[in-house]
């Protein structure tokens, strides 16, 4: 029976310390995906925005712009996506120097590891994370609305070359060359005798 609670002990003790190094590879690789998102995002937001704004100088140059403020939107919740997971950066730090303290004071167990910095790391990343998708929408509806009121503007007004041709077909004098106003019209009154 010795034997027995020995290898018991024993089989329980290797079942230990498999599921210790299993808890340390999954939050390596928790901790290694959150940096990736957080990488991905910052990079991703500032190419948008940047991306954005190029598109906006070439596309649209000169053009008149419907719902500008899909684009402002866009531009403002790249932003927040940038400084969010720029200060979510600071707030992990924070979290983990919170943890280690927590462990060499013994209150790992007794209070949520990181403190409140972790929770503010989390709510950064989810800010940035929905900022960064909202601005893809917004920038969508914009570039949606715009190239679709484009097309709705060349059919309602012609070029110059079709205007001046269509001056000529049809006002035929009614209309001065120079500036394409109507010409005054002379009307005379009645003599008062």
């Amino acid at each position: 029976m010795n034997q027995t609670q020995e290898e018991y002990e024993l089989a329980t003790k290797k079942h230990q310390e498999q599921m210790d190094a299993y808890r340390a590879l999954n939050e390596n690789l928790m901790y290694q995906a959150s940096q990736n998102f957080d990488k991905y995002l910052i990079t991703l937001s500032a190419g948008s925005l940047g991306l954005s704004l190029t598109f906006l100088s070439t596309m649209f140059k000169g053009k008149d712009l419907h719902s500008q403020g899909f684009l402002f939107t866009a531009w403002a919740c790249w932003l927040v996506s940038i400084m969010s997971i720029l200060y979510s950066f600071a707030t992990s730090a924070k979290s983990h120097s919170n943890a280690i303290d927590q462990v060499d004071k013994g209150t790992a167990h007794e209070e949520k590891i990181g403190g409140h910095s972790t929770t503010i790391t989390q709510i950064l990343s989810i800010v940035g994370g929905v900022s960064f998708f909202i601005a893809i929408f917004s920038i969508c509806f914009f570039v949606g609305i715009n190239i679709k009121g484009d097309k709705k503007c060349v059919k309602e007004n012609p070029s110059m070359k079709e205007l001046h041709q269509k001056y000529h077909q049809e006002a035929k004098g009614d209309q001065c060359p120079k500036h394409h106003l109507p010409r005054p019209r002379h009307h005379h009154r009645p003599n008062d005798n």
